[in-house]
């Protein structure tokens, strides 16, 4: 079906692919057969869906609730005290998300060999692309003790519809031979608070939990 909503969540530790798929036009008995990626979808675990049949007054599906504009950069390393800065690509943006990743893990390396926690912070700023006043929104720390890849999302909402101008600056000390945490900045998601129902639009929503079932990927549906 056609996409009409498409977005990752984070909670905790766990990220999910959500997406809301517009089956048909006009009111519909059923929606069955559901498949992932060539596979009925009861294979996997962790994944939940909504069906609407395109009746006049279908009930707002959980988790849809914003519209997203979720988009890609190329893996940009944030560096110490070296600030990145983006223009949101739609002008009437009322919040936004910057999806990180700390690649490689979190840690730092002791003399005997064993791991121990480091810590990763950075700042966020935004503005009007109109004015020339910086919104400071603090510095995030994360602190952790792993090798594997984190991922974070940051969330700004309740702005005032406009075009933005975004900056974030790793504010801690970069990895070095010793102590592990290379910091970037992966993707932008730009929100639009909207509880659209979508009458008359048959639809089909999943949340699925994106783990290795998934291949890191948007799945097939």
């Amino acid at each position: 079906g056609h996409i009409l909503n498409e977005y990752i969540s984070q909670e905790g530790e766990d990220s999910y692919y959500n997406v809301l798929l517009a089956v048909a036009s006009g009111e519909i008995e059923d929606i069955s057969d559901i498949k992932l990626n060539g596979n009925p979808i009861t294979n996997y675990d962790g994944i939940t869906t909504y069906e609407r049949y395109g009746t006049n007054s279908d009930a707002l599906i959980p988790h849809f609730e914003d519209l997203h504009n979720l988009y890609s950069l190329s893996n940009i390393e944030l560096t110490k005290n070296n600030a990145y800065q983006l223009t949101t690509l739609d002008a009437d943006v009322e919040g936004f998300e910057l999806h990180l990743g700390i690649v490689g893990g979190l840690f730092a390396q002791e003399d005997n060999q064993g791991i121990q926690s480091w810590s990763v912070g950075f700042r966020v700023r935004y503005k009007l692309e109109s004015s020339g006043t910086w919104t400071d929104l603090g510095v995030t720390t994360i602190s952790k003790k792993t090798r594997s890849t984190i991922k974070y999302i940051f969330r700004k909402d309740g702005l005032d519809a406009g075009k933005y101008d975004i900056e974030v600056t790793r504010t801690t000390d970069d990895p070095d031979f010793t102590h592990f945490g290379d910091l970037y900045l992966q993707h932008v998601d730009e929100l639009k608070t909207a509880d659209l129902i979508y009458p008359n639009v048959a639809k089909l929503a999943v949340r699925a939990l994106a783990v290795e079932q998934l291949s890191g990927s948007a799945p097939t549906i």
